[in-house]
């Protein structure tokens, strides 16, 4: 992980970069898919989160009892599905919203969507077991908020 980090001498390489296409080949390695700029853009990063999330459930793996700030920093991943799916569906979406695959580690059971009750079970997030009308949804983004940090503190 840290060999591939854009720190030192490698991020005046990242800085100096003005196209998305150089980007995504100099963070992945690869071709850029050919697509439009915007939807690159998000492509790229949401490939980037998925690898962060990955290299730390590889790290994670490599011990028996990690410590606790570990895997509180990937449940921050877990709001943000959490986030995604109650948002798709309480705007009525009917396709599934892009979720960080948490793997193990995941307090959200993504493979539920859309049965939101189902994807929080009886883990911490058990409270929010019912699809949020809009209005609801910046009050109960707050309340996950607060409880991801609670946990963090």
């Amino acid at each position: 992980m840290l060999a591939r980090s854009f720190t030192g001498k490698r991020a005046r390489k990242l800085f100096a970069v003005r196209r998305l296409q150089d980007l995504w080949t100099m963070v992945f390695g690869d071709e850029p898919p050919l697509i439009p700029e915007g939807m690159l853009a998000l492509k790229l990063e949401r490939r980037a989160e998925q690898r962060m999330v990955d290299d730390l459930r590889d790290l994670l793996s490599n011990y028996d009892s990690p410590d606790p700030v570990m895997p509180l920093m990937l449940s921050s991943f877990d709001v943000g599905n959490l986030k995604a799916a109650a948002s798709a569906l309480a705007m009525g979406r009917k396709e599934t919203p892009f979720f960080v695959d948490m793997g193990t580690q995941s307090l959200v059971d993504t493979s539920a969507w859309p049965d939101i009750a189902k994807m929080t079970g009886d883990g911490p997030f058990s409270w929010y077991n019912q699809v949020p009308t809009v209005t609801d949804l910046p009050a109960n983004e707050i309340r996950l908020d607060k409880q991801y940090y609670r946990l963090v503190w």
